[in-house]
């Protein structure tokens, strides 16, 4: 949820997602204004210490390149601020 709320790439979409809440009708002055790296652990096979390593690097890689893909346009400046 703070990822649709914070997240540059959901702009268009903050009406929709949140707009019959109380955080839709008053947003923060910080909604829609970062680029966030998302990373999902929750399904990370935890069965053996080489599946939670395998695991867990698989979901950093994967969330650095949806970041790298996500957030195309912004300078190299905005990214060493906003990561």
């Amino acid at each position: 949820m703070l990822w649709h709320y914070y997240g540059l790439e959901f702009t268009e979409q903050f009406a929709q997602l949140f707009g019959n809440y109380y955080i839709g009708e008053h947003p923060t002055p910080k909604a829609n204004n970062y680029a966030i790296l998302y990373l999902e652990f929750s399904r990370i096979d935890t069965t053996t210490r080489e599946s939670t390593f395998e695991g867990f690097l698989g979901n950093v890689v994967s969330g650095v390149h949806r970041f790298l893909n996500t957030y195309t346009t912004l300078s190299k400046s905005d990214k060493k601020t906003n990561t």
